[in-house]
């Protein structure tokens, strides 16, 4: 469209906008004050502090679960395994191997990775 040919001026269309936002500004409602930050409180242990300051020994559970970890998705692919070769079908003896290399990876990344 040329702008030679619009019968509209553009100057009036921008003065009706213009016109038609309201240019002043509504004051904020009050807001209440802030409240006081409390001091800081010392949280309280759930374990009696080491006399040399060392952190506690982690459990036995933390410190082996990959090795659980491990042990459980092998039990569970020979599970798998088990029941593809009683009913002489492939696709639970291939979910097996899928456990079975989870538990193979699981194994090489977590486990001898740590040792």
């Amino acid at each position: 469209m040329d702008e030679g040919q619009s019968d509209v001026d553009k100057e009036e269309v921008l003065r009706e906008i213009a016109g038609a936002i309201p240019m002043d500004e509504a004051p904020l409602p009050d807001l209440p004050p802030p409240e006081p930050i409390a001091a800081e409180s010392v949280p309280e242990a759930d374990s009696p502090p080491t006399p040399s300051g060392l952190p506690p020994r982690p459990s036995w559970w933390s410190l082996h679960r990959h090795e659980m970890a491990g042990l459980v998705t092998a039990l569970v692919s020979l599970v798998w395994i088990s029941l593809g070769v009683a009913m002489r079908a492939w696709g639970p003896s291939l979910i097996g191997l899928t456990f079975a290399l989870g538990a193979l990876l699981i194994g090489t990344q977590a486990v001898w990775a740590a040792d």
